[in-house]
């Protein structure tokens, strides 16, 4: 079906990110806009600041977060392309190796 379209199997190469992207931000909206530190009717958002957490622990959690973020996601895209490229029987299999392939039943005639 897809197979003589190349814009349409490109354009699917690329949608590979999507779900990632539709996660985090959609993860970024709840948690934005309930603010989930504040107890409603109760609380203000200027009370709700912590005096003990610093900027620079906010901002070293951050990259942090993001560095573990985009190695994992090279991890991904790498594991990705690797065996999206893999050109299937070019590993060869145990029998053709001359080794045993492994017995189901426990024994091997």
């Amino acid at each position: 079906m897809f197979e003589n379209r190349p814009r349409v199997l490109k354009l699917f190469t690329w949608a590979i990110a999507l779900p990632y992207i539709a996660n985090t931000t959609g993860w970024m909206m709840a948690e934005l806009g309930r603010v989930p530190w504040v107890v409603y009717g109760v609380m203000k958002i200027e009370d709700a600041v912590s005096p003990t957490v610093s900027a620079g622990a906010v901002l070293a959690t951050l990259i942090g977060f993001t560095l573990i973020y985009a190695v994992l996601i090279v991890a991904d895209v790498y594991l990705l392309v690797k065996y999206a490229r893999a050109v299937p029987g070019e590993t060869p299999s145990p029998s053709e190796e001359g080794e045993p392939l492994p017995s189901l039943i426990g024994a091997q005639d």
